[in-house]
């Protein structure tokens, strides 16, 4: 009398489900590095953009403050600056010149680093996810009447990873002409 096999042995089952098993976890490890890494290029990515549209927002703004002079008496553990306007040329269309126009009372435009920020006149400069890392800067050298303020900051990311970061403005310090 011959038998017939028909299904499988417990050491066939037995053997399968170790395979599956191996095979489920080694591609569960694989997606998980992919995720992860997916993850970091994003943070990447967004502190990139973070980093550069803050550059862009500090920078703008001491251009359109055009000093003619800056003070430091500001407050700030990280450094501060005020920009100062105490003049501006404007065409005079009557005589054909460009005259010197003082005013009454000077414009200002305060940059400062405090409380992990970042302030333009006294309002905090957005981050998004991101918060200003302990070891940024803001700096200010006056070289002969050339001064430069440069604001060296770090974001600081959630997963503890930092980004550096530098907006640079240089302009001519001068006098209220006679």
């Amino acid at each position: 009398m011959s038998r017939n096999r028909r299904g499988v042995t417990l050491p066939e089952l037995l053997g399968a489900i170790v395979i599956l098993a191996l095979v489920t976890s080694l591609l569960s490890a694989v997606a998980f590095a992919m995720v992860r890494a997916i993850d970091r290029i994003a943070v990447n990515e967004s502190a990139e953009t973070t980093g550069l549209s803050l550059i862009s927002q500090l920078e703008n703004a001491m251009e359109d403050a055009r000093p003619n002079t800056y003070s430091q008496t500001c407050e700030g553990t990280g450094g501060c600056v005020v920009l100062i306007q105490e003049y501006i040329y404007e065409y005079d269309p009557v005589d054909g010149m460009i005259d010197p126009v003082i005013h009454a009372s000077p414009i200002e435009k305060t940059l400062s680093i405090h409380d992990n920020a970042i302030w333009i006149d006294a309002a905090m400069v957005g981050t998004g996810v991101f918060t200003i890392g302990p070891a940024s800067t803001l700096a200010v050298v006056d070289d002969a009447g050339t001064v430069t303020v440069t604001i060296s900051f770090e974001l600081l990311a959630a997963d503890g990873r930092t980004f550096p970061f530098t907006a640079i403005y240089e302009f001519n310090e001068s006098a209220i002409p006679a």
